[in-house]
Formats: structure tokens, C-alpha cells, sequence
């Protein structure tokens, strides 16, 4: 039981954390029981890189999310190679309206963390502190949330789109439909309900199109 991540993997902020360079890698996370929390968590102090990372089997009850993966322009560094295989989450309970703004599904990918009213469509100049998210893979994940939420959410940058995103086997209850925007997507083998279906943003459908 967690009032925040109940696992949260960080690998040092901005500019300190890429100049000492120290990543978190090689990390598995398995059998495991959640409940209430923020859920799997990584970054958003990911400046030193986080890599190879697997959570395996494990239960999530009544927790804000199953994975965030959370940076935002500043940080660098780069997330990769993270596998989340078996994963079971459920939630009955109404969550503040702040936990928008932090956790809005239970997958979430944002690299505009925090910000309240990002802009997802403009991008700016590539540099140091542009943060870079590949290689994640969702395999026999099951969720069912009762609330009116998203069942993924997943927000790249405009000028580096997160890649090779991959769904296997997902299948989801929910009463809103998976979003995305700046995201590369290899394979998109998600199912649910009607109200589950996917809404994929321009931007979104145009990075995958154009592999």
C-alpha cells in the first residue's frame, strides 16, 4: 500500500543526471500484489538512462495506474527495453480530479508530465535535455476500470516521438476510449468493449504510417 509510486525506478535529474551518467538497468519485478498507490512507475528522474527492465505477473487493485512512464522536456536520458507481461489491474475507486493531471490511465506514457495543458503538437529544437522513451512492450495485460476513464494514454513529444510501442494480447474495460498522440506503435493488439476503441490523434496515426 503506497500514497505514491508503489514502484517507482529513477535514474537522476537533468543536467547532474545525464553528467554523472549513472542509468538503472537490468530490473525485474515480479509476483508482486498492489493496492492503492500510483502503480509501476519509471522516471520521471530518468536523466541517467533507465534500460532492461521487466515487471512480470503481478496484481494491481484500486491503484491510479498498472505502468506510468513519465519525463518531460529538460530531463534527457533515455527509457528502453521495458517489458510490463501479465500484468492484472483493476480499480473501483473514483479518484480525485487532480490524479488527471498525474495518472489519467492506467497506461500512461506522458512526457509532458506535470503540465497541466500541454502542448502535444508543436515541436521545439532537439537538444541535451530532449528525453527519448523505445522498446516498450505490453504482453497478457487484463484491465478493468469501472470509473470514466481511458484504459492508455500514451503522449510523445512532437520533435522525439516515443518508439516502438508494442500491445500483445491487452485486453481492456473501460468507459473512454485509448488515446495517443507522438507515438510510434509496432504492434496494436488491444481489445474491449466499443467504448474502449481507439482514438488515435493525427499526429499519432501519421508516425505510425510512416515506419
Amino acid at each position: 500500500i503506497s500514497q505514491d509510486d508503489n514502484i517507482a525506478l529513477k535514474s537522476g535529474r537533468n543536467q547532474e543526471g545525464r553528467k554523472v551518467g549513472r542509468p538503472t538497468y537490468n530490473v525485474w519485478v515480479e509476483d508482486c500484489q498492489f493496492f492503492d498507490g500510483f502503480g509501476l512507475a519509471l522516471g520521471s528522474e530518468m536523466s541517467g538512462g533507465i534500460h532492461q527492465v521487466t515487471f512480470k505477473d503481478c496484481v494491481l487493485t484500486n491503484c491510479a495506474t498498472l505502468a506510468l512512464i513519465k519525463s518531460y522536456r529538460g530531463r534527457g536520458g533515455l527509457i528502453s527495453d521495458v517489458t510490463f507481461e501479465g500484468i492484472r489491474y483493476t480499480n473501483k475507486t473514483q479518484f480525485p480530479d487532480w490524479y488527471q493531471i498525474w495518472t489519467p490511465a492506467p497506461i500512461t506514457l506522458n512526457c509532458f508530465y506535470s503540465e497541466r495543458t500541454p502542448d502535444y503538437q508543436t515541436p521545439r529544437e532537439v537538444d541535451s535535455g530532449t528525453p527519448t522513451i523505445r522498446n516498450i512492450l505490453f504482453r497478457d495485460i487484463t484491465i478493468s476500470d469501472s470509473m470514466n476513464r481511458k484504459s492508455i494514454q500514451m503522449i510523445g513529444l512532437p520533435e522525439r516521438p516515443a518508439k516502438h510501442i508494442s500491445f500483445d494480447r491487452v485486453h481492456v474495460e473501460t468507459k473512454q476510449p485509448v488515446f495517443g498522440a507522438n507515438v510510434s506503435v509496432e504492434q496494436s493488439n488491444i481489445q474491449g468493449p466499443p467504448e474502449s476503441a481507439i482514438v488515435w490523434e493525427p499526429s499519432f496515426k501519421n508516425k505510425q504510417e510512416s515506419k
